[in-house]
């Protein structure tokens, strides 16, 4: 069983989902979660620490973290078939720790707060926002690599490294073309 040590869960400004509230209220949401991007990262590693994992700012970092949530995700007896609550925060670490990853590759990647379409997963959301668009300018929702799994619990004890890993590679396919 996983031991959370002395890690926390980032703590927002405003509660509630970032697309549907007021967007000044979202956008001091985002910008604190990018703010906070050194912290984030700084927990998630020592929570992994904690559990015998040493992850570095790169590739390997990202599937040996991948792999820990496998093995690691636990469902919550108050909520068969989701996760326990805190899963969430811990992937929004994860979530953090991915994209700076990506930015590690390639550093002309900027976070940003995501205004597009109101039906897009990000909305309001914190982002690479260089890969929001394709060349050819679409919206790239797929990319939104965790987000499915921070506000989304559906996949439950589902998560699954391999999918988190195929996120991440496509990400990287996205920076290297």
């Amino acid at each position: 069983m996983m031991e959370l040590g002395h890690w926390f869960p980032y703590i927002p400004p405003h509660t509630g989902p970032l697309r549907e509230m007021e967007r000044s209220k979202a956008r001091e949401v985002s910008d604190d979660m990018i703010a906070m991007r050194d912290d984030r990262i700084g927990e998630l590693t020592r929570l992994l620490e904690y559990n015998g994992i040493k992850i570095t700012l790169d590739e390997t970092g990202v599937r040996l973290a991948a792999e820990w949530i496998k093995r690691e995700v636990e469902e919550d007896p108050s909520n068969l078939g989701e996760p326990r609550p805190y899963w969430a925060a811990i992937t929004f670490d994860l979530y953090i720790f991915m994209n700076e990853v990506l930015r590690s590759i390639n550093p002309g990647l900027k976070w940003g707060f995501y205004t597009g379409r109101k039906t897009s997963l990000v909305y309001q959301h914190p982002v690479l926002i260089n890969l929001m668009r394709t060349k050819q300018g679409g919206p790239l929702e797929y990319f939104v690599f965790l987000q499915g799994f921070t506000r989304a619990h559906a996949a439950g004890i589902g998560y699954r490294e391999e999918l988190i890993w195929y996120a991440f590679q496509r990400a990287r396919e996205l920076i290297d073309q």
